[in-house]
């Protein structure tokens, strides 16, 4: 049975205010910082947010990679993990009922810290690791 990676904080969980916050949010949730000390991505670079995220992910001996739904599917099939949700800690993106915005949630062993009530879809999951 895998080990679930737990996270000692030293604030409390934080919430996207505004759409174009919840992708800085969910880092500052996993990196275990203010969401105020890291850029918000989405805003500042439309659509070379994760580009940037990684540029400064990389700056601070980190990266972040992408994991299409369909790839976790397939990989977790063999695993018997959770149907939905990697273990450990991750960013889900998700899109919208009757919306082309997308919803980036941070998720600590299956349980999403931000939950969006109009979910259509599960895309993937950014993971952020060590270099």
């Amino acid at each position: 049975m895998p080990t679930k990676l737990k996270i000692k904080r030293k604030h409390k969980l934080y919430n996207s205010i505004a759409d174009d916050d919840c992708f800085r949010v969910a880092i500052s949730n996993i990196l275990n910082i203010h969401p105020r000390n890291i850029p918000n991505f989405v805003k500042l670079y439309k659509i070379n947010f994760a580009q940037e995220a990684r540029k400064w992910l990389n700056k601070r001996n980190k990266t972040i990679t992408f994991i299409p739904f369909q790839c976790f599917l397939e990989a977790d099939e063999e695993k018997h993990n959770n149907p939905f949700f990697p273990q450990g800690i991750c960013i889900a993106v998700i899109s919208r009922k009757n919306s082309t915005n997308r919803h980036a949630v941070f998720v600590d062993n299956g349980n999403m810290n931000d939950w969006c009530d109009n979910i259509d879809e599960i895309l993937g999951y950014y993971i952020i690791h060590n270099l």
